[in-house]
């Protein structure tokens, strides 16, 4: 976790369930422009497999997607989704740097659920603690070895050099909350099998959470329900959504399950968030993913959460061409992480 080595080219590489996406930026953070995107759909069930006969499908996948971008350094850096990631926020007693570097397998121990030897240890010391400024706010965040080093063996074994690795949950934050927005906010990306949250404060998440819950489960939901086939399902589900008038609110009650587990998992958030830091509402909620383009599901969650909801947009932080300005809007939503990651400071 975290950055391997300095350099100022390379490009964000997003592996995800349905798709996979590359971006490549120039500049720095103040003035970052965009100088090649791409991306190419894959099946879901290779995108879920470990097997490593499916590994060197996808590292062939992304050997040509790359050739395809025009994108030509081999430095990358690269995403964990949050179901791979652990996270945690704890209270220290106040010690510099170095110290809490001394201290951090002991501390890490205690919160992380695996034994040490089997993860990537990453920290950022965060601040005072809201409850007692004598003590510190620490962020930990670990990946497991065995997944890690999996995808940094095929994406070398196609001659990519990784000089980083980052949980999406931070890249996704990076590329839809700009640097002046203080504010509590909260980012949920709705992904093919299971839906992203960062709870994110001055510049730095203070809640990560993953939740089996998207796009993929809604169709089954679907599916199932209305006994009819995966296209005829994703027509619905992007043509009807949560509307309650159309096909006699079939596809809302079919997917109203799903959707309660999701939103009810981003009150709890809000309320562990609320609690902890006294004082500090949650500002907004910014939905980012294919799925967050359902009819009616943002309007749902502003109604079940009382928080405003926005859709994101992952090219705000980034110059481009007018004349790209359509096409990139059209795939905005799903480029967030990706976006994050080649926003990397390594």
């Amino acid at each position: 976790m975290g950055a391997f080595a300095k350099t100022k080219d390379f490009f964000g590489l997003d592996i995800g369930t349905t798709g996979i996406r590359v971006v490549k930026l120039s500049g720095d953070n103040a003035s970052r422009r965009l100088e090649a995107y791409a991306d190419v759909p894959i099946d879901p069930k290779l995108g879920q497999s470990q097997a490593p006969a499916d590994y060197q499908k996808i590292a062939q996948i992304i050997k040509g997607l790359i050739a395809d971008s025009g994108i030509r350094t081999h430095n990358a850096v690269i995403g964990v989704p949050s179901k791979h990631v652990y996270s945690s926020v704890v209270e220290t007693a106040k010690m510099t740097p170095q110290e809490l570097k001394k201290s951090m397998n002991y501390l890490a121990e205690q919160y992380i659920p695996v034994p040490l030897d089997q993860v990537k240890l990453d920290w950022a010391q965060l601040g005072p603690a809201p409850s007692d400024g004598t003590k510190q706010e620490v962020l930990l965040l670990s990946a497991r070895n065995s997944f890690t080093e999996a995808r940094l063996e095929m994406l070398e074994s196609i001659g990519l050099d990784i000089i980083g690795v980052q949980p999406d949950a931070l890249a996704m934050s990076r590329a839809l909350i700009l640097p002046n927005i203080t504010e509590p906010v909260m980012v949920l990306n709705i992904g093919a099998v299971a839906s992203d949250i960062a709870l994110n404060m001055a510049g730095a998440p203070r809640l990560i959470r993953s939740i089996p819950v998207g796009g993929q489960i809604f169709l089954r939901s679907i599916m199932q329900s209305m006994s009819v086939d995966a296209d005829q399902a994703n027509q619905f589900l992007y043509k009807f959504g949560l509307k309650k008038d159309k096909l006699e609110g079939q596809i809302e009650r079919a997917m109203q399950p799903s959707v309660h587990i999701l939103v009810d998992e981003l009150k709890k958030s809000i309320q562990f968030f609320t609690s902890r830091y006294k004082g500090q509402d949650v500002a907004k909620i910014i939905i980012t993913g294919r799925a967050c383009g359902i009819p009616d599901l943002a309007l749902h969650i502003v109604n079940q959460t009382q928080v405003a909801v926005e859709i994101g947009n992952s090219w705000a932080g980034v110059q481009y061409p007018q004349a790209s300005h359509e096409q990139l809007m059209s795939v905005s939503t799903q480029y967030s992480v990706a976006v994050g990651l080649a926003e990397a400071n390594v």
